[in-house]
């Protein structure tokens, strides 16, 4: 495969982002804590940053998935990303590949910034 994904890594991971509301799921699956921010002078320091903008479910998703296997546990990636469906999507693959969703927030513009340390 050209991407690099195991076709039932992808399948699992699709068949479980759908099981729960977007609250549920969002807020409450993961029992982590997501800080929300106003301001950037809080926002975490990443080592490598990916932006996403304009592209749509599978494709953050993926792109996240190879973005990390060049970093090392312990590492910030920064993901910028205009598709709503991230917000299920990103706190999904941060469970299930052990990483930690250090903050989100979203954006009046419909950007949504995500900080991810690599588990």
């Amino acid at each position: 495969m050209a991407h690099g994904f195991s076709s039932s890594l992808l399948v699992l991971f699709f068949q479980t982002r759908h099981d729960a509301s977007l609250d549920d799921d969002f807020y409450h699956c993961f029992n982590s804590e997501v800080l929300m921010v106003d301001s950037a002078d809080t926002l975490p320091a990443s080592d490598r940053e990916l932006d996403t903008s304009g592209l749509f479910c599978p494709e953050p998703i993926m792109l996240m998935h190879n973005a990390v296997r060049d970093m090392t546990s312990g590492q910030v990636l920064m993901v910028v990303a205009t598709d709503p469906a991230t917000t299920r999507d990103v706190p999904k693959f941060c469970q299930f590949l052990g990483h930690e969703l250090l903050n989100h927030q979203s954006e009046a513009d419909g950007t949504h910034l995500y900080f991810i340390r690599l588990g």
